[in-house]
Order: structure tokens, then C-alpha cells, then sequence
């Protein structure tokens, strides 16, 4: 039991120290002409990295927001698809040189991928800065799936919530306040509730099979859906062990986003957690048994660790 709790406290709280402020792209300022490195028409910036692949104008505002600038005329711009820069006033564009809004449509926010017939958002230009406001609000008070140390909750100010203390300790911790009866609910897929602490349990049954196996969500007024994949039988047969190493990436990307936004597969009420049943990593050897599709080559044609479940620092 201690392994399993060590892991599922240190992932849960992981999800939580993630929660970024929940922004709203707004108006548009404008477009304006800009110096680049020599002279900024913005100077601050939250992030000034080219090669970043999540931009999008409410990650631009969620960073401003998260470095203080949160004035009620604050104003963030976007450049170049991945640079982010802030200010507390619009009157910092006082001075700048106004560009056709044409010339900051020009690229694509990379970290923007728009559903048929929703409209692409655009990150402004080279030497192209994109000036927009935003309504945001600091993280979100609801907690992901199945965390036990938010503010309120009862196991809040407890030692097995002290993220501080060695992850040995806090699982000691949470087991000696633990009846044997609470101790034995712990041993199913779908573990016990301890109210008087704060722990709703854990739902161990998540499957990622082809994909996370969960119903849309809807965050914000965007609604997605989790990745659907080819089935593992097939996913074997193309004997590419990077492809299995990505949709390893992506599947693992989407269980934590579906944790953080209180996702579920609306089946016997078991909302997402931060792990998930993939594919069984043996071939089978007898073709009668219904359920082969769930099997897989690609793990055992590679040297372990199967690429599909190794960490990213493996890839």
C-alpha cells in the first residue's frame, strides 16, 4: 500500500502546484511595430522564447497575470507566434507605431489547434506585436480529481499534505490514521473515502487503451475530446517505437488535463485521476481469447522499458 500512496501524493500534488490563473482573451488593442532584442515597444517579458509550442493569447495573459500584472487597464501583447510581453497600462503603447491588424495575423498561435469551424488565433508577427486585454482570476478554487490537501479540506494542515516533508513520511503519516477496515478499502480499484481527512479515494479504473477513455469536456466554453489512437494490435504492427513513444506523451498530457478540470469517463462515477490502464505488454498466445485487441507487440520488440509508458526523460 505505501508505494501506491507514495506515488498517488506526489502526482496529486504535482497537479495542483500546476494550476496556472484562468484567463479570457479579450479585446484587441491593436497591431504595432517592433524593435525586437534592440528595442521593445513592450520591454517586460513573460516569455520571449521562439521555439515555444503552447503559446496562445490566454497562456500569454495566464503568465502576465501570474507576474503581477493584473492592473484593471493591463495590457499583454503577443509577437512572433511564442513571445509574451505585459504591462499594467495601455498608455505603454503610447509611443508605438501602429501596424495594419492584417500584419499580426500572419502567424498562428502554436499552442491554438481550432476544431472545424472555429476561428485560428493569430500571435502577432515578426517585429509584429499583438496588444490584447484579458480577464483573468487566480487559479481556480475547484481542486483536480481526487486531491485531498485543499484549503478547507480537513487533511489541509496535516503532515501527509505537508509537501515540504519527505513523501516516506507523509505516506506513514496518512496510514496511521488509518483504521483496519479503511486500510482494507484502499486494496480496490476504486479506493475508500476517509472524509475525516480529507481523502475521497482514489479510481484506479481509467483506461488509455488508444487513447484517455473519457467523455468530452467543457472548460471555459471550449469543449474537447481525448485522442483517439489506432488499436494496440496495429500500433504494434508498425514496429515504430517512437510513435509509441509520443502517444505515450500525448495520452499522459491528457489524463493530467483531465484530472486538473475534473474530468470523468461517466461510468459508474469514476472521475479521472493521474494514472490509467494501458495495453497488457505481452503478446498472447492463444487466438481464442476475446480480448487480443488489448495486446501489444511494440513493447516487446523494444528493450524494456516499453516506449509507450517511459518517462519523457527517457525519450
Amino acid at each position: 500500500m505505501a508505494p501506491l500512496l507514495s506515488a498517488l501524493l506526489g502526482c496529486l500534488w504535482s497537479s495542483l502546484s500546476s494550476l496556472a490563473p484562468a484567463c479570457t482573451a479579450g479585446d484587441i488593442v491593436g497591431c504595432y511595430v517592433d524593435g525586437g532584442d534592440i528595442h521593445r515597444t513592450i520591454p517586460f517579458a513573460a516569455y520571449n522564447e521562439r521555439g515555444r509550442e503552447d503559446n496562445t493569447l490566454e497562456a500569454c495573459a495566464a503568465a502576465c497575470f501570474s507576474a503581477g500584472f493584473t492592473a484593471p487597464d493591463a495590457v499583454y501583447a503577443v509577437e512572433y507566434g511564442a513571445q509574451c510581453f505585459c504591462a499594467n497600462a495601455t498608455s505603454a503603447l503610447a509611443g508605438a507605431t501602429a501596424a495594419p491588424a492584417a500584419e499580426c495575423q500572419r502567424m498562428q498561435c502554436p499552442g491554438n489547434h481550432p476544431l472545424p469551424g472555429e476561428a485560428k488565433e493569430y500571435c502577432g508577427a515578426a517585429n509584429r506585436l499583438l496588444a490584447f486585454r484579458a480577464t483573468c482570476a487566480d487559479a481556480p478554487s475547484r481542486l483536480p480529481n481526487w486531491m485531498p490537501c485543499g484549503a478547507g479540506s480537513p487533511g489541509a494542515q496535516l503532515p501527509f499534505c505537508d509537501h515540504t516533508l519527505p513523501v516516506p513520511a507523509r505516506v506513514r503519516d496518512m496510514i496511521g490514521r488509518m483504521t483496519l477496515p479503511q486500510k482494507c478499502a484502499q486494496t480496490g480499484d476504486k479506493m475508500g473515502a476517509m472524509p475525516e481527512i480529507g481523502w475521497a479515494g482514489y479510481n484506479w479504473n481509467t483506461e488509455c487503451l488508444h487513447g484517455l477513455g473519457a467523455t468530452c469536456l467543457t472548460v471555459n466554453g471550449s469543449t474537447r475530446c481525448p485522442s483517439v489512437f489506432a488499436a494496440p494490435p496495429a500500433l504494434g504492427a508498425s514496429f515504430n517505437l517512437s510513435v509509441a513513444a509520443q502517444l505515450g506523451v500525448v495520452i499522459s498530457d491528457e489524463i493530467r488535463a483531465y484530472s486538473n478540470a475534473n474530468g470523468h469517463r461517466s461510468y459508474q462515477n469514476r472521475p479521472i485521476g493521474v494514472s490509467a490502464w494501458g495495453p497488457n505488454l505481452n503478446i498472447y498466445r492463444d487466438a481464442r481469447w476475446g480480448r487480443n485487441v488489448e495486446g501489444t507487440a511494440v513493447c516487446v520488440a523494444s528493450p524494456p522499458p516499453c516506449p509507450l509508458i517511459k518517462p519523457p526523460a527517457m525519450l
